[in-house]
C-alpha cells in the first residue's frame, strides 16, 4: 500500500504561476492582432550581395519598385497595384519586379513580370522575400 503525502503549495507560489500564466497569454494575444493595409503603408528596402532593392506601398493601393544592382547606374523600376491578404499573411504585387538570386549568374538580376508576386508578411516592419537565403524587405524609418 502506498501512502499518499499531500503537499499544500504556498499561497505565494500559486500567485506567482498565475501571474506569470497572464502575463504569457497577454503577451501571445498581442501577437496575434491581426495586420491589415494600413499596417503595411510606408518604404521598405531589401539588401542583396549584388544590389538594393527598395518598395515604396501607398495608401491609395499603388506601389514603387526599384533596384540598383551594385556597380551600375541605372535604376530598374516597376509600378502597379497592391492588396494584402490577411487570410495567407501575402502581400499581392501586380506586374512587379522580379529579383533573381540564384547562385549561378544571371543575364539580368531583375525582370519585370505580368502577373502578380506574393512575398510573406512576417510583420509590419518584415516582408519575407527568400527566408532560405535571408532575403527580406525591411520597414525604413520616416527621416
Amino acid at each position: 500500500m502506498w501512502l499518499q503525502v499531500k503537499q499544500r503549495w504556498p499561497a505565494y507560489i500559486i500567485r506567482s504561476l498565475i501571474g506569470c500564466l497572464i502575463l504569457t497569454m497577454l503577451s501571445f494575444a498581442s501577437c496575434a492582432r491581426k495586420l491589415d493595409s494600413s499596417d503595411l503603408v510606408g518604404k521598405y528596402r531589401a539588401d542583396y550581395p549584388f544590389g538594393v532593392e527598395t518598395l515604396t506601398l501607398n495608401s491609395d493601393g499603388t506601389y514603387l519598385q526599384e533596384f540598383v544592382e551594385h556597380q551600375a547606374t541605372n535604376v530598374l523600376s516597376a509600378s502597379g497595384k497592391w492588396t494584402y491578404d490577411s487570410r495567407y499573411r501575402e502581400l499581392v504585387l501586380q506586374n512587379p519586379l522580379v529579383i533573381d538570386d540564384s547562385i549561378v549568374e544571371p543575364k539580368q538580376r531583375a525582370t519585370r513580370v505580368s502577373g502578380i508576386a506574393t512575398p510573406w508578411v512576417e510583420s509590419k516592419t518584415r516582408i519575407l522575400l527568400n527566408p532560405d537565403l535571408g532575403y527580406y524587405y525591411r520597414r525604413q524609418t520616416e527621416r
